[in-house]
């Protein structure tokens, strides 16, 4: 059993799950309403990973299983946070989510790109002058200087701007109280990283001893080029914390030749905690410590499954689900019945095909209800406008350069759905 249902499509603006398991989230109360949490912004605008110039979060319940949507006022400012035992709260954020809207403002006049702001803009990346380009690169920063993607449209950002994102230092937030008010902690430095990614939004668990995990990612800065580039291979990490979120430890999980990037976690019944890792061969490692130790990776025979998420069924069967960005482009899943050792690709769930190969297909997160089905929110895409250069006839080779529009989707199914592509 399956059905669909489209959440949020809003004309004019792009919706998406793109940051998942970074950012956004997913929620199942205690009530049984279900609470998502997205990102959303004008596509007449600047919207990739550098610069939103309209930009909103958007969070929505659904009271009657995900059939229906309304959207609420998010009772959180960043993540959804994780909740301890005794009712404890905890999140992780960074310096940039911290800094003040008039400092960001102010920052950017004083370079004189002041241009760029927009009241509701918002700056996932430090934005300079292209001037400053070979000045960056000389101080040893890592600069983004393309402007323009793939097609015409894909403007990533203004001409006379470049981008950085220097990882600066993690924080926790702690409140004791419900949300009402929060403690604020240092809890990490990570500026030895010429690149760093923390996964908090979807990948971050708490195990039944109120141990914390956070999944998250990093290549060491080197401090000369080397096969012409600064960034080393990404290792993937783990932030570990068995004080309520007082304070972490950084943890390197195993590397091999894969250069893996964004992970989550999982726990299984068995005590194993589960770590499946991005990539184009998706990998999967354990740790049978309350993650003090971690395996190797292994190959778990996904191809192509970026962003990725993971949930543990009622029956001890693990779930992955993940964005397939080939053709037919859509959202699909994989079951492990064996805590991750081993996964049955064979039965992929095919939960969406409908979408052309695009790299904004967002993943998805998912929680599992009361009756054990599975729900499941994503975001898909599909053309804005056919345009007269593009060729759309059955008969013929396809071609478009197409304007994607971005909206968020759901899918309800049972455990034992199976349907082959096509």
């Amino acid at each position: 059993m399956k059905w669909d249902v489209d959440i949020y499509d809003r004309p004019g603006w792009n919706a998406y799950t793109y940051g998942y398991p970074g950012g956004g989230g997913i929620r199942l109360q205690a009530n049984g309403d279900i609470i998502v949490k997205f990102e959303s912004a004008d596509a007449s605008g600047y919207n990739d990973d550098f610069l939103f110039d309209h930009f909103r979060r958007v969070t929505m319940q659904s009271s009657n299983g995900g059939r229906s949507w309304t959207e609420i006022e998010s009772p959180w400012a960043y993540h959804i946070p994780l909740e301890l035992s005794d009712g404890t709260l905890v999140e992780i954020v960074d310096d940039r989510q911290l800094t003040p809207r008039n400092e960001q403002k102010a920052r950017l006049e004083a370079l004189g790109i002041g241009h760029v702001w927009h009241d509701d803009c918002m700056l996932s990346w430090d934005l300079w002058p292209a001037s400053m380009t070979e000045q960056l690169r000389a101080e040893g920063r890592i600069v983004w200087d393309l402007h323009v993607g793939p097609t015409p449209d894909q403007r990533y950002l203004p001409d006379d701007v470049v981008a950085t994102h220097d990882p600066t230092n993690l924080f926790s937030r702690v409140s004791n109280d419900g949300g009402a008010t929060w403690s604020l902690r240092k809890v990490v430095d990570v500026t030895g990283y010429g690149h760093f990614g923390c996964m908090f939004g979807g990948g971050a668990i708490v195990l039944p001893d109120d141990t914390i995990l956070v999944p998250c990612y990093g290549g060491i800065k080197h401090a000369e080029l080397i096969d012409g580039n600064l960034l080393g291979p990404l290792q993937i990490l783990v932030l570990r914390s068995e004080n309520s979120g007082k304070s972490f430890e950084l943890i390197e999980v195993p590397a091999n030749v894969h250069s893996y990037n964004e992970s989550c976690l999982v726990y299984h019944p068995s005590g194993r905690v589960i770590c499946l890792l991005r990539a184009e061969e998706t990998g999967c490692c354990f740790s049978d410590d309350g993650g003090r130790t971690w395996s190797a990776p292994l190959d778990t025979g996904i191809r192509g499954g970026y962003p990725l998420s993971a949930l543990a069924l009622e029956s001890g069967t693990i779930m992955c689900g993940y964005a397939h960005r080939r053709f037919p482009g859509g959202i699909r899943a994989t079951l492990s019945h064996d805590a991750g050792e081993t996964w049955d690709i064979d039965n992929e769930k095919i939960l969406n095909d409908s979408c052309l190969p695009s790299s904004y297909i967002g993943g998805p997160g998912s929680v599992q209800l009361a009756d054990g089905t599975i729900f499941s929110f994503y975001n898909l895409v599909k053309p804005e406008v056919v345009r007269q250069e593009d060729i759309v006839d059955l008969d013929r080779k396809l071609t478009l350069t197409p304007r994607w529009h971005s909206y968020i989707a759901g899918s309800c199914y049972t455990e034992d759905y199976i349907r082959a592509p096509g």
